[in-house]
């Protein structure tokens, strides 16, 4: 077992990965857009600007499961929310205190432990949305709205022009074996194999999904693998990205 290989469980992971699939598809961006990639949140633009493995897509997910089990909290009486985070906190190993008389009190004191089964669970389930590539496409697109509001004299630093971020000459190494893995060495235009050892004359070039000059931004969703042919003829303005993958047989 590789010592970077992390222990999923998916028990929430599918219905609660389908509810923000859903978010991104179905709501219209203007109704959360501002709440979720404001200009005024500096890790938006922290992350916008230079690839970070915790992504735009992770902080989405974050808040919409930390809404989910606020909204529950109102909703369901003390003994089925004690049954709920009990299962949740038992399923991802965080110690729980011994339950206390006061069913409100106990309730409150599993609450607070919740944020601890976050990572792991937001882990899970962008590892299913990051291997959707439609679903990154439009994510990104909606992230491009803000980008596209964006002037050069309020953000100098991470403008290259108004409504077009700076461009990352060198990505990070995690991040461009992350695009191989998810794309399997596979050209997303054409479907050219790009394995070196197999044809080491082809250039692999990492795509934005949503270009630069279309507010797209550096954040690892907005990245797939293109041969250097597909992406000249992408030119930097052509939204588009592959619904082909390979099938395990």
């Amino acid at each position: 077992m590789d010592p970077e290989d992390i222990k999923f469980k998916y028990r929430w992971t599918y219905d609660f990965a389908g509810l923000v699939h859903q978010l991104v598809y179905e709501n219209p961006p203007e109704e959360y857009l501002q709440d979720y990639f404001s200009p005024q949140d500096n890790k938006f633009l922290d992350k916008i600007s230079k690839p970070q493995k915790h992504t735009i897509l992770h902080d989405l997910i974050e808040i919409r499961w930390i809404l989910d089990y606020e909204y529950l909290s109102r909703k369901l009486d003390y003994e089925d929310l004690i049954n709920h985070f009990e299962e949740i906190l038992k399923v991802y190993n965080v110690k729980v205190n011994k339950r206390d008389p006061d069913d409100r009190k106990y309730c409150d004191s599993l609450e607070k432990l919740m944020p601890k089964a976050n990572p792991p669970i937001v882990g899970e389930i962008f590892n299913i949305l990051y291997g959707d590539r439609m679903f990154l496409l439009k994510l990104n697109e909606i992230a491009s709205k803000t980008v596209r509001c964006m002037k050069m004299n309020e953000f100098p630093k991470i403008l290259e022009k108004d409504g077009v971020l700076k461009r990352r000459n060198c990505l990070p190494i995690w991040l461009k074996y992350a695009v191989r893995h998810r794309d399997k060495d596979r050209c997303q235009g054409c479907g050219k194999d790009l394995s070196v050892m197999r044809k080491p004359h082809h250039e692999l070039c990492y795509d934005h999904i949503v270009p630069l000059n279309k507010g797209g931004t550096n954040d690892p969703t907005n990245f797939q693998l293109l041969c250097n042919d597909c992406n000249l003829k992408k030119g930097g303005v052509v939204i588009k990205t592959s619904e082909y993958y390979t099938p395990y047989w």
